[in-house]
């Protein structure tokens, strides 16, 4: 009986390292999947508002913009920090909508695939009827 003990310890012990190894794969794609959501919308979002800061200091002192000459240097860093965490709130729901996928293909084979959240596709007729109107 000890010879059989001992491989069903063998079994079990594969069985939950190949869990472990599937699981950690998953957490570590819907990581990637994160930083790469986080890092694209944070990009977006410094250049546009590095943009206005550098309207509103370039602009005339004349302008409707002059109080806010003196200001905005103050509030660059405090702004940039707040699209740093709106961005990480709003893609906390990557990891949660990313899902395994387990098809079957007329009931005999189960294949397991990381299937990113559906977003919008941009195509190349969208993106010249966008900017060159």
């Amino acid at each position: 009986m000890a010879s059989g003990d001992l491989t069903m310890g063998v079994v079990f012990l594969t069985q939950t390292v190949v869990g472990i190894l599937g699981n950690f794969c998953l957490l570590f794609s819907s990581l990637c999947l994160y930083c790469s959501g986080v890092g694209r919308g944070m990009s977006f979002s410094s250049t546009c508002l590095l943009s206005v800061f550098q309207a509103i200091t370039i602009s005339p002192r004349d302008s409707r913009w002059a109080e806010l000459q003196v200001k905005a240097p103050r509030y660059t860093g405090t702004s940039v920090f707040l699209c740093w965490i709106l961005h990480l709130l709003v893609n906390i729901i990557v990891p949660v909508h990313v899902t395994v996928n387990r098809g079957t293909s007329r009931g005999s084979s189960t294949s397991m695939a990381v299937v990113p959240p559906a977003g919008p596709r941009l195509s190349p007729e969208l993106l010249k009827q966008s900017f060159f109107l």
